[in-house]
């Protein structure tokens, strides 16, 4: 159910009435916290109403604000603030912490009060704990704050914030060591919060030394403006040309209810004469947008139009500057889109390279305009101070610099200037798809961007997306699912890309969850601080494997919700360090296939009988996947069969997978799945003829509990135009 998060702090602790001092400060620890300025309360998603736990855990996407929602309960309940992301977490890290920061006069109360149920503790950034600690100090971390609430009193004595994926391997953690904590999620915004989000971010805004106050007082025209924006959105999403904010915000509230999304806005809405803007609120981009449209269509548009008005203004400045005459052809080339993006680049970087002035300019024009150009650039709207103030720009400037033809980009500075921009975030594969994609036509990649584009669609998901690499002979494809596959047609945007010029290697970076990869070529697997973590939900099928680091760590999901097992390989040829450590949480959610495994592997070793198909080892691999994909690819009904809508269905659970279609033809010709309409239906009663439970293809024995289907569809004429030969 949804309820204010202010209403659900009520069942907290209440307030300290004396504010702790630290005695020895700690970059990681805050006993005195305020909420930022204009702070905007969610709504959060929980099970009951009410506080059930002694350790409640807080999740939400990537950038959904978690870190201001931290601030914001900490200063609500006058309770310290622990940002783990500067804390090596570990054996009493956390009682180690208070006791060295507040001193053995507070420290030993205040904990005395955590275990009574009197007092609160906030900890922030549980998945930069998770990266850097690696699996066995993050245990002992756990452990630390099992300790900590041994006496089993009180409830709400600690808060920990996350994105899905580290909330649920903390909370499979607490709750193998008896303490169970309660699991709560930070809503999208609503129609009234988005308004007021909207607000306090044009409340912050200066222009030309001055604050910004058009939003307040012209109130109806800015209204209207910001309605009319919302409401063309709605529809570009939907499809409904209904669509109206009163009635369908619900609709849309995962994409417009996105604090980012609305920051964006926010700056797209500042604008000095809103009634003059009311009737081109999407005219941003080149191409009107549509109805249909991809979620990153509607941002590029936003992001572009912001950098249009920027360019209009600079442009105005510069011809005055320069003596231009208003109907001159050259004014209307100055600072334009792509050379504001390689000048913000420079800027945020640090990076020293050229960018070229336009070239309509003459010799002289272009000195004085290079003299004074400079002046715009720590002012634009897209910068807050030296840093690049949202992770919408941040990931629209990414994104750029990966698909842009600019020279400066590709000159062996690349890899220097994304070091130097912000981390990877929830809109950058939204953003490629939509500035890779020419005149129409599909979005082309290369292939180093596959594992940025995955950790993306990890951080903008809620706990449901997913992705699936195939790489068949010489053709490479990624389609990226970032929501559930249940949600009703036009619902939801698969992303997909085509990778061009595959060289046969897929370097991988950790963490790597909720991924199918399928290649019949080599994967590297590139350990982040001597880890990689895989899981839960991925599934690699190579030619060869290669395995970074120290250790390689996987885990799996046994929510309530859900079950996700946490990580199956299969490869012709696998290397790695001898000294390589593996290890599985829990240990039959890791299964491993191939020649003489070393000794570290073994236990999580299967032999996976193949020799009752028709088909070639390679090719048996690739339909046992396929089955799994598709089958697992069905949302479960109360009153009827499994169901899910046919289009969306062939784009996220089959994609462009020759074996994965055919694949699907099969199970529909001995009528497993039927269509019927525009849903396609798993028939349960004849998926168990085959000894198949749904319930057993999410768990770690998925392999045994597919195999006599696996003979059955091998036996059809339907593969025979595959080849059966390719990689034995």
């Amino acid at each position: 159910m949804r309820a204010p998060l202010t209403a659900f702090l009520a069942h907290f602790p209440p307030p300290a009435t004396a504010q702790l001092a630290e005695l020895a400060p700690d970059p990681a620890f805050s006993a005195i916290v305020t909420t930022e300025p204009g702070y905007v309360w969610p709504d959060i998603l929980a099970e009951g109403d009410e506080l059930a736990a002694g350790v409640v855990l807080l999740t939400a996407p990537g950038a959904m604000g978690k870190s201001a929602a931290a601030r914001a309960i900490a200063s609500a309940l006058r309770a310290p603030l622990v940002d783990l992301s500067k804390l090596r977490v570990g054996s009493n890290s956390l009682t180690g912490l208070l006791t060295q920061v507040l001193g053995w006069g507070q420290a030993p109360s205040f904990i005395q009060a955590l275990q009574q149920g009197a007092a609160t503790i906030v900890l922030d950034g549980l998945d930069e704990a998770q990266l850097a600690s690696g699996r066995d100090n993050f245990e002992a971390f756990l452990g630390d704050i099992r300790n900590l609430l041994a006496s089993g009193q009180g409830v709400g004595q600690v808060v920990m914030l996350g994105r899905p994926d580290a909330v649920e391997t903390t909370y499979y953690g607490l709750a193998t060591i008896g303490l169970e904590p309660q699991r709560v999620e930070l809503a999208p915004l609503s129609l009234e919060q988005s308004c007021d989000l909207i607000d306090s971010a044009l409340d912050a805004r200066t222009v030309a030394g001055r604050t910004f106050t058009v939003h307040r007082t012209h109130r109806m025209p800015f209204g209207e403006l910001r309605d009319r924006l919302f409401r063309d959105i709605g529809v570009a999403l939907t499809g409904d040309d209904t669509w109206s904010t009163g009635v369908h915000w619900q609709v849309s509230e995962g994409f417009l209810g996105y604090p980012p999304v609305l920051l964006a806005l926010a700056e797209r809405l500042a604008v000095e004469n809103p009634a003059a803007e009311i009737g081109q609120t999407l005219n941003a981009s080149d191409e009107k947008v549509t109805a249909g449209s991809a979620q990153g269509d509607l941002l590029r548009g936003i992001v572009e139009w912001i950098l249009d008005r920027e360019s209009g203004k600079v442009q105005r400045q510069m011809i005055a500057s320069l003596g231009i005459g208003e109907g001159d052809k050259r004014g209307a080339v100055m600072y334009l889109r792509e050379e504001q993006a390689l000048r913000l680049i420079r800027h945020v970087s640090q990076v020293d390279f050229d960018i070229a002035a336009p070239a309509a300019l003459a010799p002289l024009e272009r000195a004085v305009y290079e003299e004074q150009i400079g002046d715009f650039v720590p002012d634009h709207p897209f910068l807050s101070g030296s840093l690049i103030s949202n992770v919408v720009f941040s990931d629209y400037a990414r994104a750029f610099a990966v698909t842009s033809p600019s020279e400066p980009l590709h000159l062996g500075q690349r890899g220097q200037l994304l070091g130097a921009l912000p981390a990877v975030g929830p809109f950058f594969a939204s953003f490629v798809h939509a500035l890779a994609r020419f005149e129409g036509g599909p979005a082309v990649i290369s292939e180093d961007l596959v594992s940025d584009l995955i950790r993306s669609n990890a951080a903008a998901s809620r706990g449901s997306g997913f992705a699936t690499y195939n790489h068949i002979g010489d053709s490479a494809s990624l389609t990226l699912q970032a929501d559930s596959l249940a949600t009703a047609p036009g619902g939801g945007e698969a992303q997909e890309f085509q990778v061009g010029d595959p060289d046969g290697v897929l370097e991988l970076e950790s963490p790597l969850a909720r991924a199918l990869v399928i290649t019949e070529h080599g994967v590297v697997l590139s350990a982040a601080n001597g880890t990689f973590t895989a899981g839960p939900g991925t599934v690699i099928s190579a030619g060869s494997i290669e395995i970074g680091g120290e250790l390689f760590e996987t885990f799996g999901v046994n929510a309530q919700a859900r079950r996700e097992f946490g990580c199956f390989m299969i490869a012709s040829d696998v290397t790695h360090d001898a000294k390589l450590r593996v290890s599985a949480h829990p240990p039959s959610d890791l299964i491993i296939s191939w020649p003489q495994p070393w000794h570290q592997w073994k236990p999580y070793a299967r032999q996976i009988r193949f020799d009752r198909s028709a088909l070639s080892p390679r090719l048996s691999q690739q339909v046992l996947l396929g089955l799994r994909r598709i089958l697992t690819g069905f949302h479960s009904s109360v009153q009827d069969d499994p169901s899910a809508y046919c289009e969306k269905f062939e784009r996220f659970a089959v994609g462009t997978n020759p074996v994965f279609q055919t694949t699907l033809a099969v199970l529909m010709n001995i009528g497993i799945v039927a269509r019927e309409g525009q849903l396609y239906r798993l028939r349960l009663e004849v998926l168990s003829r085959f000894g198949v439970s749904y319930a057993a293809l999410h768990g770690s024995d998925f392999a045994a509990t597919l195999e006599p289907l696996l003979a059955e569809v091998s036996k059809s004429e339907e593969f025979a135009g595959l080849d059966r030969k390719r990689g034995t």
